[in-house]
């Protein structure tokens, strides 16, 4: 059975996104990413 993840970030890049592949030749990408704002924990949880 498979799913599907739906995530939003919304920043700017601050490198070139890093393109690599695990030992089962599955590609893998590392973002950086800059974004401005306060966070704020409630309740155990971080809040943008």
């Amino acid at each position: 059975m498979s799913s599907l993840n739906v995530v939003l970030i919304i920043g700017q890049l601050a490198r070139d996104p890093e393109v690599r592949f695990t030992a089962a030749e599955e590609p893998a990408c590392t973002l950086r990413i800059a974004a401005s704002g306060a966070l704020v924990r409630y309740g155990g949880h971080l809040f943008g």
